[in-house]
């Protein structure tokens, strides 16, 4: 399950830097968290 985590966070990292660079830069974007985080 370690190998599938690493690709969800990846794709998550992804997406939040794709979103970020579509909205304003003086515009800050908290952490997204998912709701099954284990941390």
């Amino acid at each position: 399950m370690g190998a599938l985590d690493r690709t969800v966070t990846m794709i998550q990292a992804l997406a939040a830097a794709r979103l970020r660079a579509r909205l304003p830069s003086h515009r800050t974007i908290p952490p997204i968290h998912p709701l099954e985080c284990p941390q």
